[in-house]
């Protein structure tokens, strides 16, 4: 393989020859017109200078992409000089075999040079031997000879460490050209860099501003969670206002029975006024059984009102988690943008740590809701078990009441039937302070869940304001990712 330096030095080379002997010819025809040197010479200079000429050139042309082609030119070359050396015979004209030698030194190579330098040698030597170079004596023939050779020595020490500075030259060149294209492609991927970190804020951005609406979304279904249970508080306490009404109640209704029992023997007016007694008892009974109803179904939508929450909290857990995916991509872009990502990275973890706590707040409220719904749920079983209660003492006052209505023809049977209603009307005084206890419970548990609310509201609210902070941060990345690109440009 022939480098771009060997072909240009050997193109100069067969130029710079056919130049010279070209100048050559008018100065030579000038000469025999002086009578220095015969017609004849001029015409063999001129025969034999074209055909080296053309052989110059046309060699350049076929071998200068070639190995060889060199060494053919600088053989030319010295052919021309033999030719020079036959046309002017002069004492001093092989002072030339110099220029000669120092025209090899074009190409910096080391082994041409020592190559020119020996056929320049050898022809300084046989053109002495033919008498065309003639020394005045011994002397200036030695001092022609070292003087060349130190020629010599210079030219090939010229070639070695001139082919060393090109050599590191064009090293020089390659690691600046092979930096420039590292460089380049450092901006374009800088560039693509940049480029990715403003898609991903803008996704990001979008996200956020998702995140922002569903945690806006997650408050007011808490404010709204605060003002339901706040309402279910108000009607538990009056639940447990009626039951603490209703045992009164009863246990004035088991005092008239116990009275009317001391006065089993007495007239029909008094087991009359104990029949419209219990009659009022049956419509209290009746009026329980229509509260307890109520209580069901205000504990059914209790509990969807905790299926609602259920469903929010799971949505919290979604977006936290979601929040965690994106703060995890946040950081890794972070890390790739360099110092550029640095404040991003921190606000990043500060959202991660926020995701967690919230998925962390979300399981606790979903056990919390849990254990509640189990709780309202047994309630309400226990209610519902209640008002079956409640129905079967209607039907035993209707049977009371007929009893009492035949407690005119047979007082025993009317005892029995007052003993019978004693023992019932100490049992639903039972169930209602069960009842009672139950609506205190729940009324704690109620009181509780409004706390809880509270306190998430507040902690949604907190992380709006996260959420704001973080679309600041998201704005500033952008930016800077923006600068970057202009600066590429």
């Amino acid at each position: 393989m022939v480098s771009a330096l060997e072909q240009q030095s050997t193109k100069i080379l067969s130029r710079l020859i056919a130049t010279l002997i070209t100048i050559a010819h008018p100065l030579i025809f000038l000469f025999a017109q002086m009578n220095y040197v015969p017609i004849s010479v001029f015409y063999q200079f001129l025969v034999g200078g074209l055909i080296l000429t053309v052989a110059l050139l046309v060699g350049n042309r076929l071998l200068g992409h070639r190995p060889s082609g060199k060494y053919v030119q600088v053989t030319l070359t010295y052919f021309v000089l033999a030719l020079v050396l036959v046309t002017l015979p002069s004492p001093s004209i092989w002072t030339i075999v110099y220029l000669y030698l120092t025209i090899s030194i074009v190409y910096l190579i080391p082994r041409l040079v020592i190559l020119a330098g020996i056929l320049g040698l050898i022809e300084m030597a046989v053109f002495t031997m033919l008498g065309t170079i003639v020394f005045m004596n011994t002397f200036d023939l030695i001092v022609a000879y070292v003087i060349y050779l130190m020629i010599f020595s210079a030219a090939v020490f010229v070639a070695v460490f001139g082919r060393n500075v090109m050599l590191a030259v064009r090293q020089e060149q390659e690691r600046s050209e092979a930096y420039a294209a590292t460089s380049q492609i450092a901006l374009e991927q800088t560039a693509a860099t940049a480029t990715e970190v403003t898609t991903f804020t803008e996704e990001m951005s979008e996200t956020v501003d998702a995140a922002k609406d569903s945690f806006s979304q997650v408050d007011l279904a808490m404010q709204q969670l605060a003002h339901d249970a706040a309402g279910s508080v108000q009607a538990i306490r009056e639940i447990r206002q009626l039951n603490d009404q209703q045992v009164n109640r009863m246990e004035d209704v088991t005092v008239a029975v116990n009275h009317a029992l001391e006065r089993s023997s007495s007239s029909r007016t008094t087991a009359e006024k104990s029949r419209q007694t219990i009659g009022l008892a049956g419509q209290s009974l009746q009026q329980l059984t229509t509260s307890m109803d109520d209580s069901v179904t205000s504990f059914g939508q209790l509990a969807g009102r905790f299926q609602e929450i259920v469903a929010i909290t799971s949505s919290i857990n979604a977006i936290a988690a979601q929040t965690n995916l994106l703060s995890l991509n946040a950081s890794i872009e972070a890390a790739r943008a360099g110092e550029f990502g640095k404040g991003f990275t921190v606000v990043a973890q500060e959202i991660r740590n926020l995701s967690a706590q919230t998925a962390e707040a979300s399981k606790e409220i979903n056990a919390i809701i849990e254990r509640v719904d189990q709780d309202v749920t047994q309630t309400g079983n226990s209610i519902h078990a209640s008002t079956t209660l409640l129905r079967e003492q209607e039907e035993r006052m209707a049977e009371s009441q007929l009893a009492l209505q035949t407690i005119e023809t047979d007082t025993t049977e009317v005892v029995g039937s007052i003993q019978s209603a004693q023992t019932q009307f100490a049992t639903m005084t039972s169930s209602l302070t069960a009842i009672t206890t139950a609506a205190g419970q729940l009324d704690t548990f109620m009181n509780a869940l409004l706390a809880q609310s509270e306190s998430l509201s507040g902690l949604t609210r907190h992380q709006v304001g996260q959420v704001m902070e973080l679309q600041h941060a998201i704005h500033a990345l952008n930016e800077t990712a923006s600068t970057l690109q202009q600066t590429n440009r």
